[in-house]
């Protein structure tokens, strides 16, 4: 996973191929999509997983915040300095993708 969150962060979803992926971690693409049922849920899965980081490091900074006004600073400024993750481009262009079926990924809404 780290070698596709890597390569898509590098080349975006559009550009990356499970060739690609499987040729950068060394594992074959028969064993990719024996785990993955496709590229785009296997790039949803990273950019949850990329979520829940960004959240994890939120919640770390929260408890320095006090008040509801100091709170809403503090997010805004880790929204600021935090929005671009590495998996930003690929989500773009995956959204805008008309061809997605992001809603077929558990627990993921469009």
């Amino acid at each position: 996973m780290e070698n596709a969150a890597l390569i898509f962060s590098q080349k975006g979803y559009n550009q990356t191929s499970i060739q690609d992926i499987s040729k950068a971690s060394g594992y074959s693409k028969g064993h990719i999509y024996y785990h993955f049922q496709n590229k785009e849920k296997l790039f949803v899965l990273l950019a949850q997983n990329s979520m829940e980081e960004w959240y994890t490091k939120w919640m770390a900074k929260e408890a320095f915040y006090f008040t509801t006004t100091e709170k809403l600073y503090g997010i805004a400024m880790h929204v600021l300095y935090n929005y671009l993750t590495p998996l930003f481009k690929g989500g773009q262009e995956l959204a805008v993708n008309p061809t997605s079926r992001i809603e077929s990924v558990k627990g993921f809404k469009r």
